[in-house]
């Protein structure tokens, strides 16, 4: 991750959280099997678009259940927005992530 945020010059740092430590102290949710084995028309849509743009569905790797969240943590330590999702094709607005970046 440090790699494709530097290469992308962007002005902060990322965290990959692999064996799942940083999901759990920031108390992320799990996806349910369901929705794990019924994609909705969104996903597949999705997929479709990523596809035509080159982007491949690979093999899961590490917990496929763990949902994603996405904070910004200013350089007091302090978190300046978080977003918890509860849905896997719900992700924060791009907007709001870099005015807490601000």
């Amino acid at each position: 991750m440090k790699q494709r945020f530097e290469s992308k010059g962007y002005p902060f740092r990322g965290l990959s959280d692999v064996d799942g430590k940083a999901h759990k102290a920031f108390g992320l949710f799990k996806s349910s099997i369901w929705n794990l084995i019924a994609p909705r028309p969104i996903v597949i849509a999705a997929a479709l678009r990523a596809a035509k743009g080159g982007h491949y569905i690979t093999a899961p790797q590490g917990n496929v259940k763990r949902l994603q969240g996405s904070f910004v943590i200013g350089k007091d330590g302090k978190i300046r927005y978080s977003f918890r999702s509860k849905d896997a094709t719900i992700n924060p607005p791009n907007s709001e992530l870099l005015a807490a970046l601000g």
